[in-house]
């Protein structure tokens, strides 16, 4: 199962991985707008992280919820295909980044990569050519637009 460790700050920790007594240097990928996260799978290593002695206070954990089975009309669960459909017929597909998206929108539908500079702007593309996009994760924003926008010169 994955897991995802969340941090306010950009760190780089060192843990200890159980009865091998290996370490392990583990570098969290640092968000746009601050902070950082780290992903793994490993139960060694998580269980590791889980015993960092700054465990809880300067980084948190996330479990990823399983994966949920769609079943059909018939009683029986729906193909990995069938699952990725809407009522409307749309596909959908998660992106880790907006850079992910608009690159397979415009790869794939010839968009204009131009034209696709917010996440509405990605999604009305991708929704024209009936395509569902869904963001898996978002960094936290830490000052809001109107704090950015209001500022004094001394």
């Amino acid at each position: 199962m994955f897991k995802t460790y969340h941090s306010s700050t950009e760190i780089v920790i060192n843990v200890r991985k159980g009865k091998s007594r290996q370490t392990a240097h583990i570098r969290f990928e640092p968000y746009t707008l601050g902070g950082s996260m780290f992903v793994t799978d490993d139960p060694d290593l998580q269980d590791a992280i889980e015993h960092h002695r700054d465990f809880g206070t300067l980084f948190t954990v996330q479990v990823q919820p399983p994966s949920l089975v769609i079943v059909g009309h018939d009683g029986n669960p729906e193909t990995d295909s069938d699952s990725q459909k809407t009522a409307n017929n749309a596909n959908v597909l998660d992106f880790d980044s907006m850079s992910e998206a608009k690159d397979y929108v415009a790869d794939t539908y010839g968009v204009s990569r131009t034209s696709m500079r917010t996440k509405e702007q990605i999604e009305a593309a991708a929704a024209q050519n009936g395509l569902v996009i869904r963001w898996k994760t978002s960094a936290p924003v830490k000052l809001q637009r109107s704090q950015l926008l209001d500022f004094e010169y001394e």
